[in-house]
């Protein structure tokens, strides 16, 4: 799971919070559809409890048709979906919840990620440049030039890149990596910036220079697997 999957994650206990405090900050309810309401959420919560996933869901949607208006409740599904990993509904569900709003920055970077999984690399790019614009964050740009070198925008990948060597903050901020043992491995951003220049320069032909940065990002991560890989196959 890389470090932007982990940000996204992060957000649903928050939105399950909101969910919660939108009811109790209802005067004494009153009425066949606030009781309801309530009536729905605690079965959400007993079925969170239970780990009951369809009846989770089943709450949640039943909370929707209740109070269509609620934003975090379409978020919710969202993020149900998600974590099982079925994109194409996910996707369709944060689609809906940024017609509603958006700006909002969590189901921006969740629609990347759906459209990434679903296997359509240049929406992905779109939806992260999106984000990118709001945000400046240095892990979407990362994902941005990535995306860029899957899709053979070479020059553009290249100066991502570039903006990205020119940030203080590449040396801070973790970024997760699969190994082949099925453990993970966190390393500084800095050194899959200077990976992803290498490969960069791979697929332009030149491995001197690719050698060159992959050695420049052993520097910064000495144990980096997927770079001492990279090393083997150009030298293979």
């Amino acid at each position: 799971m890389s470090s932007m999957k982990k940000s996204i994650l992060l957000v649903m206990g928050i939105i399950i919070l909101a969910m919660a405090a939108n009811v109790n900050a209802q005067d004494q309810p009153q009425g066949k559809a606030s009781k309801e309401y309530i009536r729905q959420l605690n079965i959400y919560k007993k079925a969170k409890f239970y780990n009951d996933q369809l009846m989770i869901r089943s709450a949640i949607y039943n909370l929707i048709e209740i109070d269509p208006s609620d934003n975090s409740l379409l978020d919710s599904l969202a993020f149900n979906y998600y974590s099982y990993r079925q994109y194409t509904s996910c996707l369709l569900v944060t689609l809906e919840s940024l017609k509603r709003n958006p700006n909002n920055l969590t189901m921006m970077e969740l629609k990347g990620i759906c459209w990434e999984n679903i296997g359509d690399a240049s929406k992905a790019l779109d939806s992260y440049e999106s984000l990118f614009l709001k945000t400046n964050e240095s892990l979407t740009l990362y994902k941005i030039g990535y995306l860029q070198l899957s899709l053979n925008r070479l020059n553009e990948a290249g100066t991502s890149v570039e903006i990205l060597l020119g940030k203080s903050d590449t040396e801070e901020i973790q970024i997760s990596f699969n190994k082949a043992d099925n453990t993970t491995q966190q390393v500084p951003l800095k050194a899959a910036v200077l990976n992803l220049k290498g490969l960069i320069a791979r697929e332009k032909g030149d491995k001197v220079e690719a050698r060159k940065q992959f050695d420049e990002a052993l520097k910064v991560a000495p144990s980096f697997e997927l770079v001492q890989t990279n090393i083997k196959d150009l030298e293979g």
